[in-house]
């Protein structure tokens, strides 16, 4: 119970913007309980006060017997047309209302995810934050907008029939009571262990789906080192391992099932032999006895899908768990100001900046402060591990120094929209990531409102031009996202024009030479030549070509050198 309170306390503000269509749709479910219960007593006047009695019912004794027994029989198909008008239009709202929790369930989870720190993100595989972000929040959607509303309205039958059950009849009233708490028990007893059971096939799950993406990902590579025996052994085994979970949760789930079903017909048993024996003793009517069995049925209604009520609410808490899970992790900043100026960067300041992992022994950049200009570029060079990587995502803020500040012109980089500060750089890694598209939505991916003209211009500037004229759809070639119909230096050229047309203030540029050919690199570093003159550009390379069009070159020794006084100046804004 404790842990449901605390998901409700955590996931619930997610529907507060909802509260009108949810006070309509629980409207509607009592309205629903209410004709349920109303349903029945048609039925009763029909047998007590027409077939078993020749006075009729009072207030139809205008009607002969026959048309009062139509009436009634009338009355009964209207009530149940109105509780089906009812059910589906409650079941409506709740679907409405389902899907724009999850819509806003996930729109929380990946500005969340695009928030944590490199390490958080590290520890989690990206196909077990693929199932948490569409499988999980299907489930947790399910477990506010389907299981929990259910379950309510079970609640709602069961208290309304106890009440109306005990005006009619003590003793039916007594029993009826008494199966509410031993189907409560039955809950009780199994929901803990089908929770327990869910919780374990959602983690096989999780690993199956983490290792299927990373294998789908890498199909090139299990096929160039002949490990596709491997790879497929490994992969039936959590696929085994996930598929006996899932049999341990249906063994759970088909006792909990049985154990009510044996309950229900025992239920249904007594109130039929002691209404029974009301009756022949006449202290119960038959049309009553009717009404009480119908009630009976409906407490006992829940028993038929106990073990799907409570399946799903056990994998939705389990899942819920695990996205709360993902909302606890580390945010790698959290000094978030909003300033947005309204001018391009034209210098960048790294004043005396410090950087140690976790658990690290020691610094990775210490004391590193430089002036990046526009109209200059600079090169970081050194040995892996020297931190060149670390200053990039320092500068991008995807992490934060542990020790002194960057500036924008004099704007510290914690009072300014982190948004803003991104957008002022065109970037392009070594492993630059494509998403699948056509080859103009590539290249207009960080400037849609780039024209033909443009687009045209910056593809001549790399010598993709011809290329793309060539083929058969032009700039709407469909490209996936391993860029496979293209080779390495084309694709490279082609995350390169993408940089340029985007016209950012700064660009960084981490090993851009990295796995292209000779006549690649030299169109490369032309149009890198070309672009430096209005932009501050930050190459991180070895290459002695990319060196020569550099003004300025650092290496670890350099930037731990004493810092002159415009950056002690630009301090003063931190």
């Amino acid at each position: 119970m404790r842990e449901l309170t605390e998901i409700i306390r955590r996931f619930a503000p997610h529907l507060t913007h909802q509260v009108p269509q949810l006070l309509l749709a629980y409207t509607v479910s009592a309205i629903a309980v209410l004709l349920a219960l109303t349903l029945p007593w048609p039925l009763k006047f029909l047998i007590d006060d027409v077939l078993t009695s020749s006075s009729g019912l009072s207030v139809l004794n205008f009607l002969t017997i026959k048309e009062q027994a139509m009436a009634l029989a009338g009355t009964i198909a209207v009530l149940a047309a109105l509780a089906a008008i009812t059910i589906s239009a409650e079941r409506v709202l709740h679907a409405r209302i389902r899907e724009r929790f999850g819509l806003t369930l996930r729109d929380r989870l990946i500005r969340h995810i695009y928030r944590l720190s490199i390490f958080s993100r590290q520890r989690e595989r990206s196909g077990e934050l693929t199932m948490r972000l569409v499988g999980d929040v299907q489930l947790t959607s399910r477990l506010f907008c389907k299981t929990l509303p259910t379950a309510i309205k079970h609640i709602l039958t069961a208290l309304f029939t106890l009440v109306v059950t005990f005006s009619i009849s003590a003793t039916i009233g007594a029993i009826a009571l008494l199966m509410a708490v031993l189907l409560g028990g039955i809950v009780i007893w199994f929901g803990p262990r089908l929770a327990l059971a869910a919780r374990n096939k959602r983690q096989r799950e999780g690993s199956v789906a983490a290792l299927t993406q990373e294998m789908i990902g890498g199909i090139e590579h299990i096929q160039a080192m002949a490990l596709e025996d491997q790879s497929r052994q490994r992969y039936m085994q959590l696929t085994a391992a996930s598929l006996e979970a899932g049999v341990g949760e249906i063994m759970v789930s088909v006792r909990m099932e049985r154990a009510a079903q044996i309950f229900a017909g025992t239920a249904v048993a007594m109130v039929a032999g002691v209404g029974g024996l009301m009756v022949l003793d006449r202290q119960l009517s038959l049309g009553t006895l009717t009404v009480c069995i119908a009630y009976i049925t409906q407490l006992l209604k829940p028993v038929e899908k106990i073990n799907e009520i409570v399946a799903s609410f056990s994998r939705g808490l389990a899942r819920t768990q695990r996205l709360a899970a993902i909302l606890d992790a580390e945010v790698a900043i959290t000094n978030v100001g909003d300033l947005v100026p309204n001018t391009d960067i034209s210098k960048l300041y790294c004043i005396d900046v410090d950087y140690r992992y976790p658990d690290a022994v020691g610094p990775v950049v210490q004391n590193f402060h430089h002036v990046f200009r526009r109209g200059e570029c600079t090169a970081l060079v050194g040995p892996s591990g020297s931190g060149k990587s670390t200053i990039l995502r320092l500068m991008l803020r995807i992490i934060d120094p542990t020790d002194g500040c960057l500036t924008v012109d004099k704007s510290c980089y914690t009072a300014l929209a982190p948004a803003w500060l991104r957008s002022q750089f065109a970037v392009l890694m070594q492993h630059a990531h494509l998403f699948a598209g056509t080859i103009r939505e590539i290249l207009t991916e960080l400037k849609p409102s780039a024209t033909d003209a443009e687009i045209n211009s910056v593809l001549q500037s790399v010598h993709l031009n011809a290329l793309i004229a060539d083929l058969p759809h032009g700039l709407e070639t469909p490209i996936d996202e391993a860029g496979g119909c293209i080779s390495g230096g084309q694709r490279a050229r082609l995350l390169l024009a993408r940089a340029l047309l985007s016209d950012r203030p700064v660009l960084i540029l981490d090993e851009p030479f990295a796995n292209i050919d000779p006549m690649s690199k030299r169109i490369v570093l032309e149009a890198l030549n070309r672009a430096k003159a209005d932009r501050i550009m930050i190459v991180v390379t070895h290459e002695g070509d990319l060196l020569d069009i550099a003004d300025t070159i650092l290496t670890p020794d350099d930037w731990r050198q004493p810092a002159v006084a415009e950056v002690h100046d630009a301090a003063v804004s931190c």
